[in-house]
């Protein structure tokens, strides 16, 4: 997914922005390149599940649990697990579905386990990377509620292959934070040269990103106009990503670069008239 913008300095002259960069000390291009990180935070704010603060992690790696347990399910998960098994039994056997499910609204759990383990074949026990990548069909890649199981695995396992996966929660938001990195600076709140003190994207976005170039971002022209492009190559990116949000996000990027440059002329008319009032 990219985003492509082209900035300019409006009504300005490219004298006058060079003038204005000389007396500031900081040039038109540092002016857009602030911005334009500050486009990747919004950019990564309005990626869904939207925010990017720690509970929206927690909310997004309780999403990927659930969606491993509709194609993993487990005896231990209850109901709702044993619902899953059904329907994976009974696409094999219409008695053994019926037996196992009679074992569970029992509580016999013996013979839960005899039916799958020696009453039918074929079932599946194991997890399957594989599987689960393609079962993520649904929006923004997520396993569909209608996902049909299939393997009834060990609980314990389960829960190992859940928490690895869900160490990549947030890829997609990573991605525009890749952005931001290829503009050269710090993606941080506040803005400036370095772009600012503190840290925007949250820890659990950082480590979706960690060790892998999720996004890119390339800078052509200067001085008075320039074209930024913003890349995110995460697969369901642009699927994450709303297209009215995305809209709004560029739309406040571009209205904070016109206030920066008009505070900055600002600046250098009040400077020097200081200047004229000290001769």
């Amino acid at each position: 997914m990219e985003v492509d913008g082209q900035i300019s300095g409006g009504k300005l002259s490219r004298v006058q922005i060079k003038q204005l960069g000389d007396e500031l000390g900081r040039s038109f291009v540092s002016i857009a390149l602030q911005e334009a990180r500050a486009l990747t935070v919004d950019l990564g704010r309005y990626t869904l599940p939207l925010g990017l603060k720690a509970n929206d992690g927690n909310a997004l790696k309780k999403k990927i649990r659930q969606d491993i347990m509709r194609i993993f399910p487990s005896i231990d998960d209850g109901d709702i697990g044993a619902v899953r098994i059904y329907g994976l039994l009974e696409a094999k056997s219409p008695d053994d579905a019926r037996a196992f499910w009679t074992a569970h609204k029992s509580g016999d759990r013996e013979e839960m386990e005899n039916v799958l383990a020696k009453r039918i074949a074929g079932v599946p026990k194991r997890m399957n990377r594989a599987v689960h990548k393609a079962a993520r069909r649904g929006k923004y890649g997520r396993v569909p509620h209608d996902a049909i199981a299939y393997a009834v695995v060990n609980a314990r396992t389960r829960e190992s292959y859940i928490r690895k996966a869900q160490k990549n929660a947030g890829m997609a938001k990573a991605g525009w934070l890749g952005a931001g990195r290829g503009l050269g600076g710090r993606v941080r709140r506040g803005g400036g040269r370095s772009g600012g003190t503190s840290e925007v994207f949250p820890a659990w976005v950082r480590k979706a990103g960690a060790r892998r170039k999720l996004g890119s971002a390339s800078v052509t022209g200067g001085r008075g106009r320039l074209r930024i492009i913003l890349r995110n190559s995460v697969r369901h990116a642009e699927e994450a990503l709303p297209v009215g949000l995305q809209a709004v996000a560029e739309n406040a990027a571009q209205a904070r670069f016109v206030q920066s440059l008009l505070k900055a002329k600002a600046y250098s008319v009040n400077k020097a008239r200081r200047k004229m009032r000290a001769s």
